[in-house]
Parts: structure tokens; C-alpha cells; sequence
């Protein structure tokens, strides 16, 4: 065997399966991710990214095509990418460089040394995850989307407003699915059994649903029939042609607003965040003194108070400004003033109007209970930038700027921080399996940007490639993360109040159902522990039957089925090629004496790598699990990886299957 050094460490050229066999494989390294290297590499380098990353010869292509063999031709998907060892030296395809001292990478102020991963990135929204996946150890639920926007936590009333034909229903449960004990919904008291943290919904419209039901699905016992018609609707004639029918309102039902005249209604009650004291009391969802008070009104303070009485002693219950407030003009027109016929409604929603609701619910919630955690404002996309307003006077100032900046300022002048995560929707959602690899980089790589034209990335992350409002072009590559960061210690520097963290309540990287969407999953898991968000958690967009996505968490909450974690501190890890292979390290708060690596392998062939440690414990054993396409599970891997361990510095080498996430266990 050739002997290769890297440092004190010494890697075999030889190496051993973490795939599903332990035979020698000596295979080139071929991109799946949309852009493999080509002839010249730059030698240029950024944090995150240890070796070259090559310019020349790099697909701009998002189907997939890449440099090839030679100088940049063929396809990414079969050709060799140039650059790469060639198999006959016998040396790795790719080599991955940790250091149990060192900080993660991340793009925005890189820290010198090991920093805590929250563990509040590893989290999903209330899919019932805590029933399909009861060994995955979820670090966050979070209960929200346009059904809580007008939600009465009151007797658990909610419209299903544009999302389907403004249907309505309740079951007069207080707090509802909040409290649930379902087997198919994710429930405060079940999670915090778990230790799981949990975000509710707090509504800042001004009007929710009062007890009133129309258009029930099931009619006299016949599934499928409705009481006052079917839902998609006709559509009016002035209808765009992105219109689905499902903004109908096919039962005439009275909304509390009328195009741009609002009033409540039997059927939309006002919801207001402060009733400031005789608040509910009881325990439990059986007590009379939670109903709607006589004037029906409902307030989010009582809510507060309600679930802190109930729930505070445990922690780790937090709460969110609604959600989406950008888009309510076409999702909510029930209780959100517009102009025009439904399907064609127009409206705005301003900077001021959504910082003025977040700064009184917010507000109201810290006076009830000072020490629970407040996000917002839940913007999407590029309500990140414009709010609901592309004229909004504030402009050019982007909204997230606009807003950090009041909310310091509120916070200052309250005493308490009324944020404390700036909370947005960013999806990624790419249809092909070289795309929805790649989308993950679009929160750090600055350079991303190589692969992808700004009208590319935009028709992915929209369905368009039309940036009419100049969104991408001040973002463009996007590095989310690290943009996010910096608006957010540019607003609070010097300011009285502490800064928020950043969190992501919702986004998808697309591909669910295939190997792809699961190990792009495991690759945005990574970069987000990397890069320091405080929280995020994944929506799903198929169904979770056959879903790569839970499995995906597995590789970092429950690698081994019976519930085994990476370790909470993130340590310096890198990769030669940052476009189709991804690492991260864990080390173990308080015992040096563990570490995992998370092996991210994009190529649509079997690779080798080659890892050098520094700074390391005497490990004397080396395992891996992977998630590998054909089987939505982590599962044991057939072969352990080699282990060399001298002077305190370790080597690992090993195959990483194709198109496929793999934690290494070292102990």
C-alpha cells in the first residue's frame, strides 16, 4: 500500500468501505451536483472550503452538466472531473481535514475555537414526527403555516381561507392541537415528555375564526361530497393564469373582510394581543374560564399566560409572530383588506404594518413571560427584502434592515429583547437530483454563484426566472446565512437590547421522495450547525411515507436506531472539493474522547477519502452508518473505515457510496 501524509497524520492510500463493502475501490470522483470541476483550477479558497475549487471548465448548467474528462467537456454526471487524483496513484479522491480545536467554518466570524451547535437546527415542523420517527431525537416542533394565522386558540376554530376555499371548522378544544394527544399531531405535553422544545403560533391579524363551521368534507356520511360545494372553485373570468380555484369561496361564507372594509362577524371574531389581567387560570382543556369573553374577544396574552401556568416549569416553549405576513394579501383575504374579486386580489402589507404587530404581540408576550423566546417577523422569500410592499416608502432600506432596526430600538425601550430570533421562510425546492444537491450551498457559498446564473437560482427558488423586483441582484450568490448575520449585528451594535439569533421555519431543498432530497437534507443539517442558526425546521412538501427527510436527521439524531447523537460542538472540518462532498465534525462537550464525522458524497460514483485529525483523542475504533439511495433508513455500514491514531493526530480513509450521507463514529 502507498503511504500518503498529510501533516503528523498518515492516510493509506488503500481504502476500506463505509459503504456496503469492505473491497478496495479505487474509483474517480464524478459530479452529480450540477457542476463538477473542469481543466484549471483557481487555488482560491473560502471558509468552509479547505483546498481548490475549480473555475475553468464549470458548468453553469443546473441539469447536471459539468466539466468532464479533459478540458471540461462531457457530462458531470459520468465524466471524471479534472483536477481529482487520478485512481492509479492510489491516493483519495478526496481528502477531509478536522481539527478537534479548531471552530467551524463558517463564512460570517468564524470562531477560533469549538462552538456549540443548537440543538434547535435538528427540528421539523408537526407532521406527527414524533410518532413515525419515536427514536429521532427532534431538538424542535414547530406548530405554524396559514392555518394559524387566524387560528382561535380559544376553541381551536381555524379557516383554511385561499389554501381551500375558506372551509372552516373547529372542535372547541382550548389551545387545540397545541395540547393534543394524538398519534398523528405533535403536542406540547409529548414533546416536552422528550425533552423536544416547542414553537407555537401567536396570530397578529386582527380578526380569527369564531365557532362557526361551513362546507363539511364528509355529508351524510358519504366521503368526497360537500355541503355547499367542491373545492377548487370556478375561477372569474379576470382570474391569472397561476390561479387554481382554490381562493374560491364556494359556500358564500361572510368573511370579516369585504375587499378593503373589515369588520368582525359571527364568523371572524377580533383577536387583539393584550387583555392585561383576569386571565384564565384553570389547568387542563376540559375548563369553562378560557372561553371567549362576552364581547368576543380573544387575546394572545391570555394564550401566554395559559400555556406558561401549564407548561413553563419545563422550558424550551417559545412562540412565533404568525407567519408569512408578506403574502396575506393573497392567502388571508378574509381578514386582510384588498382590492378586486378573489383570485385577483391586490393589496399590500407594510414594513410599518407588520413591525408596529410584531413590536405590540411581541410586547404582550414578554410581559406575561419575560423569559420565553420570541421569533419573528416569518417573512418568505423575498419578503426578506420588501415586506408586502414593493413601493413601501422605506425603500431602498431593505425590510429586514428596517425591521432589525426598530426591533433593537423596541427592545431597548421595553427592557426586555422582543426578539429573539429573527425567524424567515427561504425555500430551495429544485426538481432535478443534481439541483436539489447543490441548493444547500445557497445559505453560505459565496461560490455558489459559478455554478448558477441569478436568473437560474431564481426561477428555482420561484418557479420564474424573472427577477422583476431586483431581489437577486443584491443577492446574488444569496449566502443567506452570512448576510442574515451581518444585518443582524449591524442593527443591534451598541444597542441596549441583546441580538437575536437567525432561525429558518420553513425551507426545502426539493427531491424528498429520492436519495437526493435525503442527502441534501443531511448536507443543509450540517451547514446549518456550521454557520450558528439559532433554529430551523424543514416543511415537507411530499408525504412523508418512503421521505428521505427524517432519515436525513437520523445521520446527526439517531445514526445508530436507537436514539445515538452527534456531539453538540462544532469543530473545524473541510473538504478538497467543496461542490460535491461536504464534512462536518462534532466533538463532545466535556469528553475529548468522542467525535463523529458527517460525510456528504454529491458524486453519483463511489468515492474515496482520506481524513486527517488533529489534535485528537487516541481513538481506537471507527464505525459508520450511511443513508444510501433505494432504502429511506440509516443503517449500519458493512465495513468499518481504517483508524490510525499516533501522536495525537488521527487518519481515517475509507469509500463513501454514491449520492450519500455517512456518520463516522470514532471512539
Amino acid at each position: 500500500m502507498k503511504v500518503l501524509r498529510f501533516g503528523a497524520a498518515t492516510i493509506l492510500a488503500t481504502a476500506v468501505a463505509c459503504g456496503s463493502n469492505g473491497s478496495t475501490t479505487t474509483s474517480s470522483s464524478s459530479s452529480a451536483a450540477g457542476g463538477s470541476t473542469g481543466a484549471g483550477s483557481t487555488g482560491s479558497t473560502s471558509s468552509g472550503s479547505a483546498a481548490a475549487s475549480s473555475s475553468a471548465g464549470t458548468s453553469g448548467g443546473r441539469s447536471g452538466t459539468g466539466a468532464g474528462t479533459g478540458a471540461g467537456t462531457g457530462t458531470g454526471s459520468s465524466g471524471t472531473a479534472a483536477g481529482a487524483t487520478s485512481s492509479s496513484t492510489g491516493a483519495p479522491d478526496v481528502v477531509f481535514a478536522i481539527d478537534m480545536h479548531g471552530g467551524p467554518n463558517r463564512q460570517y466570524h468564524p470562531p477560533s475555537a469549538p462552538a456549540a451547535v443548537s440543538p434547535y437546527v435538528y427540528g421539523f415542523n408537526t407532521f406527527g414526527m414524533m410518532t413515525q420517527n419515536p427514536h429521532t431525537r427532534w431538538g424542535i416542533l414547530r406548530n405554524g403555516g396559514d392555518g394559524t394565522t387566524d387560528w382561535n386558540w380559544t376553541n381551536d376554530y381555524t379557516s383554511s381561507a385561499a389554501d381551500y376555499c375558506f372551509n372552516q371548522g373547529g372542535d372547541g378544544r382550548i389551545a387545540g392541537d397545541l395540547l393534543t394527544t394524538s398519534a398523528t399531531a405533535d403536542g406540547i405535553p409529548a414533546a416536552q415528555d422528550a425533552g423536544i422544545a416547542y414553537i407555537a403560533t401567536i396570530p397578529n391579524v386582527d380578526f380569527v375564526a369564531g365557532p362557526v363551521s361551513n362546507n363539511p368534507y364528509d355529508v351524510n356520511g358519504v366521503q368526497g361530497q360537500y355541503a355547499c360545494g367542491a373545492c377548487p372553485g370556478p375561477l372569474p373570468g379576470c382570474a391569472p393564469s397561476y390561479a387554481s380555484g382554490t381562493d374560491s369561496n364556494t359556500c358564500d361564507f361572510a368573511l370579516a373582510c369585504n375587499q378593503t372594509t373589515c369588520a368582525a362577524n359571527a364568523n371572524f371574531v377580533p383577536n387583539s394581543p393584550r387583555k392585561g389581567s383576569s386571565f384564565c387560570t384553570c389547568a387542563g382543556s376540559g375548563c369553562s374560564g378560557c372561553q371567549i369573553d362576552g364581547d368576543g374577544g380573544v387575546f394572545q396574552d391570555e394564550l401566554v399566560n395559559y400555556l406558561k401556568l401549564n407548561y413553563g416549569a419545563a422550558g424550551g416553549l417559545f412562540f412565533m409572530l404568525d407567519n408569512e405576513p408578506n403574502y396575506w394579501v393573497s392567502t388571508h383575504p378574509e381578514i386582510w383588506p384588498s382590492s378586486g374579486t378573489l383570485s385577483c386580489q391586490t393589496g399590500t402589507v407594510t414594513f410599518d404594518e407588520i413591525v408596529g404587530r410584531n413590536i405590540a404581540y411581541a410586547s404582550a408576550i414578554k410581559s406575561v413571560w419575560p423569559e420565553t423566546k420570541v421569533f419573528g417577523p416569518v417573512v418568505a422569500q423575498d419578503g426578506i427584502f420588501y415586506a408586502g410592499d414593493y413601493t413601501d416608502p422605506h425603500l431602498p432600506t431593505p425590510f429586514l434592515d428596517y425591521y432589525l432596526g426598530q426591533m433593537a430600538d423596541a427592545g431597548a425601550a421595553s427592557g426586555v429583547p422582543l426578539l429573539d430570533s429573527f425567524d424567515i421562510h427561504f425555500y430551495t425546492v429544485a426538481s432535478s437530483g443534481p439541483d436539489c444537491l447543490a441548493m444547500p450551498r445557497s445559505f453560505w457559498d459565496p461560490n455558489l454563484g459559478q455554478q448558477y446564473s441569478e436568473a437560474q437560482l431564481w426561477d428555482i427558488y420561484n418557479g420564474y426566472a424573472d427577477d422583476a423586483d431586483g431581489f437577486f441582484s443584491a443577492w446574488y450568490p444569496p449566502q443567506v446565512i452570512p448576510r442574515v448575520l451581518g444585518a443582524i449585528d449591524t442593527a443591534y451594535s451598541g444597542n441596549a437590547s441583546a441580538a437575536p439569533g437567525f432561525s429558518i421555519s420553513e425551507y426545502n431543498f426539493g427531491c424528498e421522495t429520492a436519495i437526493e432530497g435525503g442527502v441534501a437534507e443531511a448536507d443543509g443539517l450540517g451547514v446549518f450547525g456550521r454557520e450558528g442558526l439559532f433554529a430551523s425546521t424543514v416543511w415537507p412538501l411530499q408525504s412523508l411515507s418512503g421521505s428521505y427527510l427524517p432519515p436525513a436527521f437520523d445521520i446527526y439524531r439517531n445514526y445508530d436506531g436507537a436514539g445515538a447523537t452527534v456531539g453538540d460542538l462544532a469543530v473545524s472540518a473541510t473538504t478538497s472539493d467543496a461542490v460535491n462532498t461536504s464534512v462536518y465534525a462534532f466533538a463532545h462537550s466535556g469528553d475529548g474522547s468522542q467525535l463523529e464525522l458527517v460525510a456528504i458524497n454529491k458524486n453519483s460514483t463511489v468515492i474515496t477519502i482520506g481524513a486527517s485529525i488533529a489534535n485528537a483523542a487516541s481513538f481506537t475504533t471507527a464505525t459508520a452508518y450511511h443513508l444510501v439511495g433505494g432504502n429511506p433508513a440509516v443503517v449500519a455500514a458493512s465495513a468499518s473505515p481504517s483508524l490510525s491514531c499516533a501522536g495525537g493526530s488521527c487518519s481515517i480513509d475509507c469509500t463513501l457510496p454514491a449520492i450519500s450521507a455517512t456518520t463516522i463514529v470514532l471512539r
